[in-house]
């Protein structure tokens, strides 16, 4: 019997045939098993928060139970995933423009000066992006005579931009009333006099002058799609896409926020979004965690029900 299941997810708490998502959930009704089917899943515990289908792959998410179902090939139950977020979400701007041709097969090449297909952070790059293309139900190809789009990835950060303000404050202090004893002497003797004189109350002793020094980083992924029969023909490029996906934050390291970027392209992959779309993305959403963890789920497309001789 062909086992798919014996990998182990560091840090994710995998169950296995007949586990019992109660041990874990409220919901202590719902009892998930491999072999489930999405069908089933959904009727028990209602619409998932997010959903995708990347190649042969399906996933569900409850955010309320920390909860990933992972389905593999023909809709069956392959894991249970329970993982907590530590949420670290960035602010993205995705701009894109595109002709909306059909697309079925795609090259990826750098498209940036001194930087080879063997860069490692190139092929990291490319890595999410063929996740992407699955994402997306577009296949991809090393041979660009294959292909009919070429796709070249720009990526990087930006020149520190730097931000110094100054901020005065006020420094309050505070005046209480006081209170004077005197003494009044006459021919019949003395009086003792008690009199208040009213403070000022809240005042203004002075300003404190304070600068403050923001530096921020502009992060960014471009992938831009050529069409290849001209380029090879005539070494002429035409444009049928662009996805530009921008972030500006006090980060600089490109490869913690790059998950976010490319979730942030994936719904706009050679479509046309009109206007710039904002998005705040990060660690808790579906997309950057398929992305994240996909080289540990991505096993072969068999049913639990498969075997081999």
């Amino acid at each position: 019997m062909a086992n798919i299941f014996n990998f182990i997810i560091p840090l994710l708490l995998l169950f296995s045939s007949c586990a019992l998502v109660n041990s874990l959930t409220p919901k202590a009704e719902i009892s998930m098993n491999q072999g489930d089917t999405i069908e089933h899943i959904i009727k028990q515990m209602g619409k998932p928060d997010s959903y995708e289908l990347v190649g042969s792959f399906e996933f569900l998410k409850y955010i309320d139970h920390d909860l990933i179902i992972h389905f593999n090939y023909g809709g069956f139950v392959q894991k249970f995933i329970i993982d907590s977020y530590e949420d670290n979400a960035y602010n993205l701007e995705v701009d894109s423009i595109s002709s909306n041709s059909p697309i079925t097969k795609i090259k990826i090449l750098p498209n940036m000066e001194k930087i080879s297909e063997g860069d490692l952070l190139f092929q990291l790059v490319k890595s999410y992006v063929e996740i992407l293309l699955q994402g997306n139900k577009i296949s991809y190809t090393d041979k660009e005579k294959d292909a009919d789009i070429i796709l070249g990835i720009s990526y990087g950060i930006g020149d520190p931009q730097i931000d110094v303000r100054t901020i005065s404050r006020t420094i309050w202090g505070y005046d209480t009333d006081k209170t004077v004893y005197s003494t009044i002497t006459n021919n019949h003797g003395s009086t003792q006099v008690t009199s208040t004189i009213p403070g000022k109350g809240i005042y203004a002793l002075g300003t404190n002058t304070e600068t403050i020094k923001d530096v921020t980083f502009i992060r960014y992924l471009s992938l831009k799609g050529i069409d290849t029969k001209s380029f090879l023909k005539n070494n002429k490029i035409v444009e049928r896409f662009n996805v530009i996906a921008t972030s500006k934050g006090p980060s600089d390291d490109f490869r913690l926020i790059l998950p976010s970027l490319i979730a942030g392209s994936w719904a706009w992959f050679n479509k046309d979004s009109k206007l710039k779309q904002y998005y705040s993305i990060g660690e808790s959403s579906l997309k950057v965690w398929i992305l994240r963890n996909w080289n540990l789920i991505n096993n072969p497309p068999v049913s639990p029900h498969a075997s081999t001789p």
